[in-house]
């Protein structure tokens, strides 16, 4: 069994590898102005006149900086170019896990579903955005999987939800009692991956299958697994060029690729949390950031928020953006 020490040791390092650190190159084309609402730190950028209002939820371990984090700049950056205004709050739970409450569909017992509504309704009163303003809702892992319940309960009780974005997270399950009575879930687009042994895409798939058979429009993306190079590697805007060749030398001396480039390390089969956190450690010791290391686990198709779906994930929105758009 393991000891008390053991586990917060390994949650640390699991939180390391998610959260990251990661070249300064890809600043955001957005400003983001800090605030607080209901004790929560909040992340907002809301242009002249918003066309939508997309709220940004982070993962387990995350903050409301995840909105400012290079994966997800480059999707909100797009969104913003367009009109959308942004918000990224912290969710109500700061440790030692920080992460979004999933199992209540109460839009009054949960207290982040009642928190981002009541902040909804703030930000009508003290910006541009409109009662009538579209709502989207995008999330990754856990915040993935928030998204997906608030932006199902939000517009259950009237807020013109018009997409949900879930990277990486599952369907609550704490939507099936409202989705059995026959209220319509919103278009639902998902990125998954193959390799991601956090959520499988087995669980993802399920829960698609059960929102299609009630009408639900969904559009889903599944990452595959790349061979791991130095142009894959840069490709994700992770890693830096000095960095991307030691990297390669690294996992090649280490037994976790071969010289072509394809996975050795645990191969053919997801990564779990331990496998991550059993290669984050080694590679921390040899001095490389924990940001390289997400560049690898991009590339290999695991447990990570997507920067290339952007375009996408932008034209689902437009296309579900619904009459009340301006």
């Amino acid at each position: 069994m393991q000891s008390k020490t053991t586990i917060k040791l390994s949650l640390a390092l699991f939180l390391a590898l998610c959260l990251g650190s990661y070249p300064d190159r890809a600043r955001s084309e957005v400003t983001f102005e800090p605030s607080e609402f209901r004790d929560r730190a909040i992340l907002t950028a809301v242009p002249d006149e918003p066309r939508a209002l997309v709220f940004v939820f982070h993962g387990t371990g995350g903050s409301s900086r995840f909105i400012d984090r290079p994966q997800t700049r480059a999707v909100v950056d797009r969104l913003y170019r367009a009109g959308y205004a942004l918000v990224s709050a912290d969710s109500k739970d700061r440790g030692p896990r920080n992460k979004w409450k999933i199992k209540d569909a109460g839009a009054k017992s949960n207290i982040d579903i009642r928190d981002m509504l009541a902040l909804r309704e703030h930000l009508v009163e003290t910006t541009g955005i409109e009662a009538a303003t579209p709502v989207f809702t995008m999330g990754m892992s856990n915040g993935g999987a928030f998204c997906s319940l608030f932006g199902y309960v939000a517009s259950a009780n009237g807020v013109p939800v018009a997409a949900i974005a879930n990277y990486m997270g599952p369907i609550p399950a704490a939507a099936r009692a409202l989705f059995d009575s026959g209220v319509p879930f919103p278009p639902l687009f998902i990125v998954a991956a193959e390799n991601d042994g956090l959520v499988s895409l087995q669980t993802i798939r399920k829960g698609v299958g059960i929102l299609e058979k009630g009408g639900t429009k969904i559009e889903l993306h599944v990452v595959k697994e790349q061979p791991l190079t130095r142009n894959n590697l840069l490709d994700t805007g992770l890693i830096e060029e000095s960095n991307a060749d030691r990297l390669m030398d690294f996992l090649h001396r280490g037994g976790y690729i071969d010289p072509n480039g394809s996975r050795l390390y645990k191969a053919d089969a997801p990564l779990t949390r331990t496998d991550l956190e059993a290669l984050l450690k080694p590679a921390l010791e040899a001095g490389f950031q924990r940001g390289d290391l997400n560049a690898v686990l991009v590339v290999w198709g695991a447990h990570q928020m997507r920067s290339d779906f952007a375009e996408q994930q932008f034209s689902f929105f437009e296309r579900h953006m619904g009459v009340s758009g301006r």
